[in-house]
């Protein structure tokens, strides 16, 4: 539940800010034809549900804790949940989706390519692979709103819709991602009006069938109004002709895969801050124990921790010799390769309650077992286990101040 919890927090945030700067950088293109800015707004759905997979690299601390939660052990629990309810919601709409698709392609009579049926009261477009135009059994249909149709035909609209609808699944609960879903559904149609305008040769005469049919009609998928304004957005862009400058698409694009890359890097976590160990932390040597391992004389280690992995930055001091020791492991459970300073080994490191567990082995016959936790303080950090080389085998128990 913690992984989820930490998943549905990405999506809140990282496809929350692509989202918001798509829908802010639309401006740009307003003078760019329809089939670009839905290009873009597309390009910017897939991206909102990949942003989210993103895992930022534990070595960039600025960045590492810029999001977390509240410390409430339940946390995780709740918002993993609230997170699977909203996506089963998800599921089901777009299985009903597909499901209303076949009931509507059963119903259809005639040999194509336009069919009608008696489940429609509009036309309307459909089918992903077989694409095929409905039109409703007992009555005509404008040649205009005909020509709009075949303009969904002949950029396949359907096959895409459900591309993106599929996708974007892990991400679709969000509202700003589906104000973003909207508003490229409403560019969608725009640019079909755009072709079957152009098909038709006159811009007035098509306005007009739209708003008759507007009139009469709510109007479905291949002529959605969508939101109370989409009307009239697809009436000023047929009195605004979109011009070949693609100046502003460009720029747009290129912002907002920054904004993408900029926040990959944001890491986003549930950790609880008594499951946190980062900071710098120096070793309180008369606090400890070594028990039969060499003592230390001085030992700092900087940890960088996230929600997946933690990161080790060591300086230790023993008999006046100095040793830097860096590694990073995952904190998942499965046993990995690691590599320290110039030595190769295994590493599994997992969770025990707030306690994280250490076994790390290599091929010169080194194990060492670690349990690693904070102290109410959360000041000090405590690191205990067992270390067995060339046979022997010595305990030792570690005390570590964080520092201020």
């Amino acid at each position: 539940m913690h992984d989820l919890a930490t998943f549905a927090l990405a999506v809140f945030v990282r496809s929350g800010a692509v989202a918001v700067a798509a829908l802010l950088l639309l401006p740009l293109l307003r003078r760019a034809p329809a089939h670009v800015r839905h290009g873009l707004l597309a390009a910017a759905l897939v991206t909102c549900a990949i942003v989210p997979f993103f895992r930022s690299a534990a070595a960039e601390p600025p960045l590492s804790r810029a999001v977390a939660l509240p410390p409430h052990s339940y946390s995780a629990q709740i918002i993993g949940l609230v997170y699977l309810v909203l996506l089963a919601r998800e599921v089901i709409a777009l299985a009903l989706a597909f499901r209303t698709t076949r009931v509507l392609r059963a119903s259809a009579v005639g040999d194509g390519p336009v069919y009608r049926s008696a489940r429609v009261t509009s036309p309307v477009t459909i089918g992903a692979f077989r694409p095929m135009i409905l039109v409703p059994a007992d009555e005509a249909v404008p040649d205009e709103v005909l020509a709009h149709e075949r303009a969904h035909v002949r950029r396949r609209d359907a096959l895409l819709q459900s591309v993106l609808k599929l996708v974007t699944l892990p991400v679709a609960c969000h509202p700003l991602v589906r104000m973003l879903e909207r508003r490229a559904a409403v560019e969608r149609e725009i640019a079909c009006d755009e072709a079957a305008a152009a098909a038709i040769g006159d811009r007035h005469r098509y306005a007009r069938t739209l708003v008759a049919m507007a009139s009469r009609t709510a109007m479905q998928c291949g002529v959605a109004f969508g939101p109370a304004d989409a009307l009239e957005r697809r009436l000023r862009a047929l009195r605004e002709r979109g011009k070949r400058r693609l100046f502003g698409a460009i720029a747009a694009a290129g912002a907002i895969a920054a904004v993408a890359i900029v926040i990959a890097r944001v890491n986003v976590d549930v950790l609880p801050p008594s499951r946190d160990f980062s900071g710098r932390w120096t070793l309180d040597r008369n606090a400890s124990e070594f028990d039969g391992i060499a003592p230390y004389d001085r030992f700092t280690n900087t940890l960088i921790h996230d929600a997946s992995a933690l990161t080790s930055r060591q300086v230790r001091v023993r008999r006046g010799r100095t040793q830097h020791v860096n590694f990073r492991v995952e904190t998942d459970g499965v046993t990995h390769p690691i590599r320290i300073g110039v030595v190769n080994g295994r590493s599994r490191v997992g969770w025990s309650g707030d306690t994280l567990v250490m076994e790390l082995s290599t091929a010169g016959g080194h194990d060492e077992v670690m349990r690693v936790a904070l102290a109410p303080d959360r000041d000090t950090l405590i690191t205990e286990g067992t270390v067995r080389e060339r046979g022997a085998s010595n305990r030792f128990r570690l005390i570590f101040r964080r520092d201020s």
